[in-house]
Formats: structure tokens, sequence, C-alpha cells
């Protein structure tokens, strides 16, 4: 059975790129490709449509959100929505009675859940999620799920709905972000703010391949890409800050709807990327074992004293 398939640039849908490597976290194979027309990352080859859907029903929390299948799920699994509410003043009054507010790519939906018991109790909570196991909590905690699967035909039934929407490290996962951004232009309405979050693939985490490179990652998106992505599916970015104390490197941006704008071209813009990869990728095994050591035997070790 074959599990990839190859595909164009997704943005400019240029056939011209730069395979930078096939190495990724886990060991799973990672083509991660460099667009030579407008220097937006993207994997290619990549896995099918079949084969992510089952990746993210049945294996994605066991890799990614281990927490959510263990049973000391503590608080700090609102820092998330904790940072939201940090960042929102001045884009969007969360407070406000009777809004609708949707998180595509929910998760356990700690998110809504907070901003329903501790911020507004009077605004309507709605989730778009694909592990089975998320979204059985999300519907016990009183959550309405419209749709295991963002590729599906969800906008027709929620036209114009929704006051505040939240992807939030979603983006980077879809096999088609222009189509599902279109789809939020759908649904969210005409006065409604977007919230997005993904990492910045200018200031990537290390180690690269053993870490910042994922299978689950279609794209890595920089500021470039990003506002090239919200011009030609109709987006106009209010602000777009790269990093903050919370993340620094992440990329977020408050967006409003507008018309729709051609993509700007930079062929110079891929060598760029590649060299911020080559520089990253610099001490390959030193950050890896660094980020081992940091990120997995240190909060061992303290579970244990505990």
């Amino acid at each position: 059975m074959n599990d990839f398939e190859t595909t164009n640039c997704l943005i400019c849908e240029s056939k011209e790129y730069f395979l930078y490597t096939k190495r990724g976290q886990f060991g799973i194979e990672t083509n991660v490709g460099i667009c030579k027309d407008c220097g937006f990352s993207f994997l290619n080859p990549r896995w099918t449509k079949k084969r992510y859907h089952h990746f993210y029903s049945q294996e994605y929390d066991t890799y990614y959100r281990p927490q959510v299948l263990a049973s000391n799920h503590l608080d700090s699994k609102y820092s998330t929505v904790k940072t939201i509410i940090d960042r929102t003043p001045g884009w969007f009054d969360l407070k406000k009675p009777h809004i609708s507010i949707l998180d595509i790519g929910a998760g356990m939906g700690d998110s809504l859940i907070y901003l329903k018991e501790k911020i507004n109790s009077q605004a309507q909570y709605y989730a778009i999620e694909s592990s089975q196991h998320c979204i059985e909590n999300i519907k016990r905690n009183g959550i309405n799920v419209i749709t295991n699967d963002v590729d599906g035909d969800w906008q027709i039934h929620n036209k114009e709905k929704f006051d505040f929407i939240v992807m939030r490290h979603v983006l980077e996962h879809f096999l088609n972000p222009a189509d599902v951004l279109k789809k939020v232009r759908e649904v969210l309405k005409p006065n409604g703010v977007l919230y997005i979050a993904v990492p910045n693939s200018k200031k990537p985490m290390k180690p690269l391949l053993a870490y910042y490179f994922r299978v689950v990652h279609v794209s890595y998106f920089s500021v470039i890409s990003l506002k090239n992505l919200f011009s030609i599916t109709g987006f106009k970015n209010l602000q777009m800050i790269e990093g903050d104390e919370s993340d620094k490197n992440e990329l977020f941006s408050f967006c409003i709807k507008a018309d729709a704008k051609p993509f700007i071209a930079d062929n110079m813009e891929w060598i760029q990327q590649k060299n911020i990869y080559d520089t990253c990728k610099k001490n390959e095994w030193y950050h890896a074992v660094k980020h081992y050591v940091t990120h997995v035997l240190l909060p061992y070790f303290k579970r244990w004293a505990a």
C-alpha cells in the first residue's frame, strides 16, 4: 500500500521545489521541501489523506498528546487558553455576551471548557476535532462538535455563524490549508476575528531533524508565507507577531475578512529559508541530546521524585 502522494506548492502551486531532507521526528519519513518560487516550506511527497486520517484518529494522541490518555491531566492544560486570553485584548472581547466561538483542532476541549467556566458562560462553544477520545471528552463537557474532518462540507450549514475562531498550531497540519481558510472565511461573521498561531519556520526549534520536522506538519510557515496565504484566501492581517514571552518560536496573528489578493512572489526567499535550516542543523546531535534530557529525562525524574 502506497501511503504517499506528491503535490505542488500549497500557496503558489509551483512545481519547482528543493527537497531539503527526508528525515523527521521519531524516524518517520518526512520529506521537507522548499518552494523555489515563493519560499514556502511543505512536505512533498507527503502522506495521503487516508493515512493522515487514520493517524489522527488512532495514533496522534499516543505520539503527541499522551497527557490526554493519562489520569494525571493537570491544570497546566489551561496554559494554552490563558496565553490566548492574554493576547486577545484590543482585538476581540471574549466576555461579550451571546457570542459564538469555534476552536478548530480543539484537542480535549480544554480551551473551550476554560472559557465556558471561567470567562464567558453566556457564549456558545463549538469544536472541530479528529481524535475520537478527545471528541468524547468535549461532548461530556457540553460543547458542540461540528465535525471530525475539516476537509468535509461543514461550512455549508454554518455560514457567518462564529464571532471568534481559534486555530492554534493546527493550520500546519492540513493537507490543503488554503481550502480550510476559505471555509473558515465562510463561517466567520462579517465583524468576526480569526486567531491563528503556528510554528515559525524562520525561528525553528532545535533539534531540526529529530524534533522540528514532523510528518504531521505538512506546512512550515514564515511571516511571508502566512501573509501570502491570508491574501489568497481573503483575510486581512491585523497583527502578526514573531513570538512573545509565552512562546519565542511561535508566529501568531489576528485576522478579519477582506478581499482576496494575489500572493507575492520572491524566488530568493527559498534560499534564505534554506540557510536558516542549515544553521539550525549544525550540532544536531548536541541539540537532540539536550532536548531529550530537558523534555524527557528531567520531567520523568521530577515525577518520580514527587
